[in-house]
């Protein structure tokens, strides 16, 4: 990934959110991947990939993993201040998820 590609960007921004929101004794990471980042902490990881639109236009998706399993989607996203404040949400938000059975 090249220094001014969109998702090197992404992952800059997403490393100032996550510092600004996040409490100093949480352990979190933020590693590029090919297509966006990961932002990962203990007990989840928030991937953020590049959502290949019909019209070639940059637009993210969020998938929210707990557990190695797919718990949350959502986006696409146009823009990388949007990601921000839906990460920030994930990040601050009490209930990220939720498991339901049959029985």
């Amino acid at each position: 990934m090249t220094a001014d590609s969109p998702a090197h960007e992404l992952a800059a921004h997403l490393r100032s959110v996550a510092g600004e929101t996040l409490r100093d004794d949480t352990d979190w990471t933020i590693a590029e991947t090919a297509d966006g980042c990961e932002v990962v902490l203990p007990d989840e990881c928030i991937r953020i990939d590049r959502y290949h639109s019909p019209n070639e236009s940059v637009r993210w998706e969020l998938t929210l993993r707990a557990d190695g399993d797919i718990v949350g989607k959502s986006g696409p996203y146009e823009s990388i201040e949007t990601v921000g404040r839906q990460l920030q949400t994930l990040l601050t938000s009490e209930v990220r998820y939720t498991v339901c059975c049959d029985g």
